[in-house]
């Protein structure tokens, strides 16, 4: 979690015991990462990675920005995608570049008309800009948006890899129900696209994504068949590992509400 824009005031005496004019206050802001700590379910900040927002020199940062429709795949244009104080609108093609942005973990907001807003936390650099992909939800009743009870996986990553897979198992219509039953089940991947409750509505191939699953119940159910699911997203192609490609999963529910992952940076499987 970044919080940003931490102001810290840092007060002056007066050398001058006997000079009655008021000390001098000095402001900065911060941007300040925290995790989380389960054992006292605090927010610890990471102090070594902290930003001076009011260093000159660190802005020097570039970003680009893909931003597609979730359920289709498609460009979004007219998007508009804020870091900071920076705001641009996505091109035709839905990219959009920033520049002289600050170096650190930064918030990248992206809303849009019929769309659900969405935010993403990036690691910019002035060492070579960063390049994500952002895939924007439908909203609930539009065209692609999500029915109360449908879960969507939403997978976006940077330039590099250049092709990530997406996989999805999940209890089949023969299944009892239960968590142990690993013999009644479905996988969904890019040779497999579509079962009775699961799709793949995209499959990226040529960076930044998304790679898209649809959940949703079984005719004549109202809520998502009972049992165990596995997402699990595989390096097919291209330079970087998981760890480097900014890919980020999000786990959206029709009631609206969503998680987000992303992969462990030291390469460990993420359950």
């Amino acid at each position: 979690i970044n919080i940003e824009n931490i102001r810290v005031d840092i007060v002056v005496p007066n050398a001058n015991p006997f000079d009655s004019s008021r000390p001098q206050i000095i402001s900065n802001t911060y941007t300040v990462p925290f995790r989380f700590d389960s054992s006292s379910l605090h927010l610890v900040p990471d102090l070594g990675g902290y930003v001076d927002e009011g260093d000159t020199n660190l802005q020097c940062a570039g970003l680009t920005l893909e931003v597609n429709d979730a359920s289709t795949g498609d460009p979004v244009s007219g998007a508009i995608a804020a870091v900071g104080s920076n705001r641009h609108a996505t091109d035709s093609s839905g990219a959009v570049s920033f520049s002289g942005l600050t170096a650190g973990n930064a918030s990248v907001e992206v809303t849009a008309d019929g769309y659900n807003a969405t935010d993403q936390v990036v690691a910019l650099s002035c060492d070579e800009p960063a390049s994500i992909g952002i895939a924007l939800n439908p909203e609930a009743g539009s065209s692609g948006g999500l029915a109360t009870n449908d879960v969507r996986i939403i997978l976006t990553w940077g330039e590099n890899p250049r092709d990530l897979d997406t996989h999805l198992t999940g209890p089949d219509a023969n299944s009892d129900g239960s968590t142990s039953d690993e013999t009644n089940r479905f996988h969904i991947y890019f040779s497999h696209k579509n079962e009775d409750v699961a799709s793949l509505d995209v499959d990226d191939t040529s960076s930044f994504g998304p790679e898209t699953v649809t959940l949703v119940p079984a005719s004549g159910e109202s809520t998502l068949r009972a049992g165990l699911y596995r997402y699990s997203v595989y390096h097919y192609s291209g330079s970087n590992d998981l760890a480097t490609s900014d890919a980020t999963v999000r786990l959206v529910f029709g009631n609206g509400t969503d998680r987000t992952f992303n992969p462990p940076s030291d390469g460990s499987t993420l359950s």
